[in-house]
């Protein structure tokens, strides 16, 4: 027994540290953070935001792309707006609590908990869309077959910020100081290197700014122009998310906590503004215009080190966008110190059992990381760690087209959805695209457009989308081409209907559980067709094949049955159902999770060993029912397969039993014949 309580100390110890003590007078000055650190753990959500919030207001513009500096500068305004308006909080509020605490002090308890509730799961999300973001930019500078390791990524990302904060606050954070460092001195130096290298550049910016907001106004009035921005501006709101984690937070800085707090604020209030503003600006002086495939801060760390040597060029831009895509992992930190201060909050208001707010003797909430972390992983695991699936959920016309351009949108290949949709629906008001038997090929031209767009879409339930036989469309294929080309439009327009229009792809299709299953599909087939299974002549084939117009000699036939082994499927010795069971409980990854688990209860963390256990049962029961239907479709195949087969053998019709076939034997074969190949 002793050397077991050792051995669980030392593992504790390992994973998540000694025991502090409680007496130590410098326990919290240890423990708290600096308004530096806070910046980084609170932050990082906040300036992760410039990495897509600027581009889509940029976007948004529809062309006008100089009127980005009005938005730019009310960005910078809101975010200084709502940055005073959380200090304030801050001040009422010393104890922190964010909005729990606020709804219920000027409100009502009953609002504070829908409030509080909603901070958890916006806080479960942060994380794992975080996670999930992260993993995904990381991923896209990896080669293709490393994609199929993105989950265990994403997972083990969550499980290891799971173990730092249960480790503490200051050690959750300062492993993630030197990306967050990163990421503001590549950023920070491209702000500055721009407009120091284009200082004469800047009046050529103010002229044509002017010039672009004479134009708009000629042509949608002052009114028209005024909406213009206001849409940019708020497609580009993306920007504040995160500003208001410093007053959620207040309990883990160091004291004073409000100054320590106002501090941070300014810091995120400043660096987030600078970043919005220099990269808007950066935009312009380059001219940097989007391109298919790649975000504006790619193109303009693009043009910025484009007289550079190939060497620098090459390694700032790589690790300038790494940094952006570390940083994504690096925001789900918000998300683990202000969830479990929250649900303690709630706690003490008895919302949550008390042991929530319970310290652990790391003097973390323990049990608050835990759910949090755990959460989370449930989550990815629910969504395979995917933020897009392209699955059409609409049930009408206009919604799946409304749906394909938000679609479209998210993966930048189009940069004024409302231009593509009302085209788009202008045809469909002349004649529909549904083309009946379940397929539609939403098409246009579009005004603008640099290049060729295709959607692959599927809907499982199907979309009323009026087609000519009056069926639900369960399959559309969007594309969208430039004005200028209307021979290439005519050319994928005449090869959708070929391709789509082939039954046995129509239905696989349908089945596609993911986006990556449907494309892989489309590809095979595109690379296929008679291409793929006719790639020989019939001379080639024989030769292959080492047969003859005549077919095989009945010698030859015995000789490759012996060699080959009959032609029938291969029946496994048959285990009771309660051992086919169990096999699922000690593979591979059952050991490894088991292992996880133990160690976790070990460590005196039993709800997330026990949270293991539960993965595993529900793994072996998924796992054993597939198995369990596939013996039984293996079954029903062979009361299907044909007994007998007519082949020719030595010149002469012969017929067979079907298991002896051989690799060889030309079959002759009728309308509705089925073929025996094992």
């Amino acid at each position: 027994m002793e050397f077991k309580t050792a051995l669980t100390r030392r593992l504790k110890t390992l994973i998540i540290g000694d025991a502090r003590s409680p007496h130590d007078r410098t326990i919290f000055h240890k423990l708290s953070l600096i308004a530096f650190f806070a910046w980084v753990g609170l932050g990082a959500d906040g300036l992760s935001s410039s990495c897509y919030g600027p581009e889509e207001a940029f976007r948004a513009l529809q062309g006008h792309s100089y009127l980005s500096v009005f938005v730019a500068l009310g960005s910078v305004l809101t975010i200084f707006v709502i940055s005073a308006s959380y200090s304030q909080i801050v001040e009422l509020f010393p104890s922190g609590g964010g909005g729990y605490l606020v709804a219920s002090k000027l409100l009502s308890p009953t609002l504070g908990m829908f409030s509080g509730c909603a901070l958890i799961v916006d806080y479960v999300l942060t994380i794992a869309v975080s996670i999930a973001s992260g993993t995904d930019a990381v991923f896209s500078f990896l080669p293709v077959e490393w994609h199929a390791y993105k989950q265990q990524f994403a997972i083990a990302g969550i499980m290891i910020l799971t173990i730092l904060n249960l480790r503490g606050v200051k050690e959750a954070v300062a492993p993630l100081v030197p990306i967050f460092l990163i990421f503001v001195i590549t950023h920070a130096f491209v702000i500055v290197y721009v407009p120091v290298t284009h200082l004469t550049n800047v009046q050529e910016v103010v002229k044509t700014t002017m010039s672009d907001v004479h134009t708009v106004s000629s042509k949608i009035g002052l009114a028209g122009m005024f909406l213009l921005i206001l849409r940019a501006y708020s497609m580009g709101a993306g920007t504040f998310t995160g500003i208001e984690a410093v007053s959620n937070g207040l309990p883990i800085l160091r004291e004073p906590r409000v100054r320590t707090a106002k501090r941070t604020m300014r810091y995120m209030a400043i660096s987030l503004s600078v970043m919005v503003l220099g990269l808007m600006f950066s935009y312009l002086l380059y001219k940097v215009e989007p391109q298919s495939g790649k975000t504006l801060n790619a193109v303009l760390f693009e043009h910025v080190t484009g007289n550079w040597g190939d060497r620098s060029k090459t390694w700032f831009v790589i690790v300038t966008l790494v940094s952006e895509a570390m940083l994504l992992l690096v925001a789900a930190q918000a998300g683990f110190l202000d969830g479990p201060r929250v649900i303690a909050n709630m706690a003490l208001d008895r919302w949550f059992p008390t042991r929530f707010a319970v310290l652990s003797d790391r003097l973390v909430t323990k049990n608050g990381v835990l759910f949090m972390g755990i959460a989370a992983l449930i989550l990815m695991l629910v969504t395979r760690g995917s933020i897009q699936i392209l699955i059409v959920r609409a049930k009408d016309k206009s919604s799946a087209l409304k749906e394909m351009m938000e679609i479209l949108l998210k993966a930048r290949r189009i940069s004024d959805p409302g231009t593509v949709l009302k085209t788009l629906w202008e045809h469909e008001t002349i004649d529909t695209t549904g083309i009946g038997q379940g397929v539609a090929f939403p098409h246009a031209s579009i005004e603008g457009l640099k290049e060729p767009v295709a959607l692959l879409a599927i809907s499982q339930r199907g979309v009323d989308f009026k087609a000519k036989d009056g069926h639900p469309v369960h399959l559309f294929f969007l594309f969208l081409t430039p004005v200028k080309e209307t021979t290439l439009h005519l050319q994928i327009l005449s090869r959708a209907a070929a391709i789509f229009t082939d039954k046995s792809l129509y239905y696989s299709l349908r089945k596609a559980k993911t986006p990556q299953a449907a494309l892989s599909l489309l590809l095979h087939h595109e690379k296929g067709g008679k291409e793929v299974f006719f790639p020989h002549s019939i001379g080639e084939i024989y030769k292959e094949l080492e047969t003859s117009p005549s077919g095989l000699s009945e010698d030859e036939a015995k000789r490759r049955l012996e060699r080959y082994g009959r032609n029938a499927l291969k029946e496994l010795k048959g285990k009771p159902l309660f051992l086919r069971f169990m096999e699922n409980l000690y593979n591979l990854l059952a050991i490894l999770l088991w292992v996880g688990g133990a160690l976790a209860f070990v460590a005196d963390m039993p709800e997330l060993g026990w949270a293991i256990f539960a993965v595993i049962l529900i793994n072996a029961v998924f796992s054993f029912w597939q198995e369990y239907k596939a013996e039984r479709a293996l079954e029903a195949l062979k009361k299907l397969l044909p007994r007998k087969a007519t082949v020719l053998r030595d010149g002469k019709e012969r017929e067979i039993s079907a298991e002896e076939l051989v690799p060889g034997d030309i079959i002759f074969l009728e309308e509705g014949d089925s073929i025996s190949a094992g």
